[in-house]
């Protein structure tokens, strides 16, 4: 076991367990006479599963996650289409993002395909050589491609925060099997554009963008 990188995570979620109670306390009090409501949700829901899917998954040798590459991007769409189904959908705020389970457990596919599609190029790249990684026709637009299909699918929902963060993943992976900087940096390049370009054809993304900025402007309200 690398008790390193067990002991880094350990932190990242304690951390995280700490902010919650520090930010849901009052509404935990508020609407269900709790303050450690949403802590307790977390760990029951959240927390303990996870400890039970990291037992899990730490029997499985990667090499089946590889040789099952194509499986997991099939998975990866399959996931994504699902919150578009009528009776599935279960929409949160302005986003489509989450599909409902007999109404009582619900689940966001988005969070499941930053594991699967991940597993994907990884395997996709590590079987192809630094030569093929590199080529226009073998690497650049089958990358291009298939992480395009995944951001339209996320950006129909929208998703643009998930969307962002599966991007910057993809292009890490890219570069680290060998891509030309060339390819990595014009790719950075069309990404900022197209953010930029979302963030102000929707006056809400607009609005989170400008309260982060300037948290003091509407503290109640959109912050």
């Amino acid at each position: 076991m690398d008790y390193l990188l067990l002991g880094i995570v350990g932190t990242i979620i304690l951390f995280g367990l700490t902010m919650l109670l520090s930010a849901s306390a009052p509404s935990g009090y508020t609407e269900f006479s709790d303050s450690y409501y949403f802590l307790k949700h977390q760990i029951i829901f959240g927390f303990i599963p996870g400890i039970a899917g990291l037992l899990a998954f730490s029997r499985i040798p990667y090499t089946f996650w590889k040789s099952h590459a194509w499986h997991l991007l099939i998975l990866s769409i399959a996931l994504l289409i699902l919150v578009f189904i009528p009776g599935l959908s279960a929409g949160i705020g302005t986003a489509h993002s989450w599909i409902s389970i007999g109404g009582v457990f619900s689940i966001q596919p988005s969070e499941i395909v930053k594991l699967t599609f991940l597993f994907y190029l990884a395997a996709w790249l590590g079987g192809r050589d630094k030569h093929a990684v590199r080529d226009v026709h073998a690497g650049f637009l089958p990358f291009v491609l298939v992480l395009g299909a995944i951001m339209l699918l996320m950006g129909l929902q929208p998703d643009v925060g998930t969307m962002s963060v599966i991007v910057a993943m993809s292009l890490v992976v890219y570069f680290v099997a060998g891509a030309p900087m060339t390819h990595v940096l014009g790719l950075i390049t069309a990404g900022i554009a197209g953010l930029a370009l979302l963030i102000t054809t929707a006056p809400y993304r607009t609005a989170r963008l400008t309260t982060f900025l300037h948290p003091e402007l509407d503290p109640l309200g959109i912050g």
